[in-house]
């Protein structure tokens, strides 16, 4: 970040990535929701540090991704489709499915564009895309009620 910041253009925009880890005590994941939680105190901190340049920093903190890290953790395809089911339905994920990349991606779009001017720090912003498992704590705020995927694709398409 020290090295980035000089060459950021005052009024753009960091996007930090956290974890539900962070907000979401997740057993044996203790040390990972730590980090995941100080990056989202860096946020906090660093949207003060940067009001003046008038440079943005959000987080997104998203659940249980399909991704290759997730996929490898098991040795055989029926170990991987185990592990995929127990995701779901440890946690649970009342949308019954893990989150993919691509949706993670629209939200990080959606804070990088012009349309999130007025979102910065992550009591506003953190989005913790997880498929709305903690829909019944305060704070927290899932993708389908911040933003409209029609805007996300306006966001995402050239002017």
């Amino acid at each position: 970040m020290q090295k980035a910041l000089p060459l950021l253009q005052d009024g753009g925009s960091i996007i930090l990535n956290a974890s539900i880890s962070s907000i979401k005590a997740v057993p044996a994941f203790s040390v990972y929701g730590a980090t995941k939680a100080a990056i989202r105190s860096f946020a906090r901190s660093w949207t003060l540090d940067l009001q003046a340049r008038k440079i943005r920093v959000n987080a997104v903190s998203p659940g249980s991704t399909n991704t290759p890290g997730i996929s490898g953790l098991g040795q055989t395809e029926e170990q991987r489709k185990q592990l995929l089911t127990s995701f779901v339905t440890t946690i649970p994920i009342p949308l019954g499915r893990l989150g993919d990349p691509d949706e993670i991606a629209k939200a990080v779009v959606f804070l990088a564009s012009d349309d999130s001017s007025f979102i910065t720090g992550p009591e506003l912003s953190t989005l913790p895309l997880h498929g709305s498992f903690l829909n019944s704590e305060p704070n927290t705020t899932s993708l389908s009620r911040t933003c409209r995927p029609e805007r996300l694709c306006r966001a995402a398409s050239p002017s």
